[in-house]
């Protein structure tokens, strides 16, 4: 496991083939979107854990399934270091047009759960 900070990951992402994997978690600790997990081998030294990963716009996906991150499409920056990379992913499963108002939706959950400030930043249209 490599322990990566922000801009490394963001550097990872860009240049070599990344993957992530869902979770099986409680609805109520996905804060609004149905596809939460987190990357393979990289490490968020904020948290000590597997770097965050919200893929949405889609279904329910398949949980412990293996998929390539093709695109970073966001950031939720959080105050403690915790950011959520918001991702779109290599599928046969087609995507709605739901994609930033689930990511919305996620943050503004997320913040008043956490009692975290945060900010959401979108990189794609």
């Amino acid at each position: 496991m490599n322990h990566l900070n922000f801009s490394q990951i963001l550097d990872k992402l860009g240049k070599t083939a990344v993957y992530c994997r869902l979770e099986n978690r409680p609805t109520r600790y996905k804060f609004g979107t149905k596809n939460y997990g987190e990357v393979f081998k990289y490490i968020n030294p904020a948290d000590g854990d597997r770097w965050d990963v919200i893929v949405p716009g889609y279904d329910n996906l398949p949980i412990n399934k293996k998929f390539k991150i093709i695109s970073l499409q966001g950031v939720f920056l959080l105050e403690n270091g915790n950011h959520k990379l918001i991702v779109d992913i290599l599928s046969p499963y087609d995507k709605s047009s739901n994609f930033w108002k689930e990511v919305k939706n996620y943050a503004k959950n997320y913040k008043q759960h956490s009692k975290l400030r945060g900010k959401l930043i979108r990189l794609t249209n």
